[in-house]
């Protein structure tokens, strides 16, 4: 109503990020800048799956968003490709963007790594942690691969999602980047 130009994103993957990233740029009138970015984004994740391409297993992950219900990410996500690019594979996984879980079903999916992620704050994280360390048969809690992630890195589809795309193949293969699980 007040002729203020309104440009909408709503990127799905990383490609869609960057798409979107360019055509910012482009309305800005900082085109160069934002392909300059979005190269920079390409070589970083370039790099990850290189690391990661040489890990004999891809181990199993839960990717946990949210606390109460227990909700995860489908294949229709961003975070899914994460989990894939980093080396992963998501148990969650299927047509449902955003699955809701019980604790026992998660524990039937038997995942190898359980990442916890919410907007939630405060002490939530370390109950949610401790509530799944009385699963003591799940590969996750034996093998101490329980982590507790900065959501403010995977939750906004921008530049850093590949800061997290990072942060996750470490988590995911920390031995294929000098570090043991």
């Amino acid at each position: 109503a007040l002729n203020i130009p309104v440009y909408v994103v709503d990127p799905r993957d990383l490609e869609g990020v960057m798409k979107a990233l360019i055509k910012i740029g482009e309305i800005l009138n900082a085109r160069q800048k934002a392909l300059d970015i979005v190269e920079e984004m390409r070589r970083r994740i370039r790099h990850i799956t290189s690391r990661v391409s040489g890990a004999s297993h891809r181990p199993s992950v839960f990717f946990q968003i949210g606390i109460s219900p227990i909700i995860s990410v489908g294949s229709p996500t961003f975070i899914h490709e994460l989990i894939v690019l980093a080396g992963g594979e998501n148990v969650a996984r299927g047509p449902t963007a955003y699955p809701r879980f019980s604790q026992e079903q998660v524990v039937a999916l038997a995942p190898e790594v359980l990442i916890i992620t919410s907007m939630a704050r405060g002490g939530r994280f370390d109950e949610v942690k401790k509530s799944w360390e009385k699963w003591s048969d799940l590969p996750a809690v034996k093998n101490h691969r329980i982590l507790v992630l900065d959501s403010n890195l995977f939750d906004r589809p921008s530049p850093r999602i590949v800061d997290a795309l990072e942060t996750l193949a470490m988590k995911i293969h920390p031995e294929q980047f000098g570090g043991l699980p």
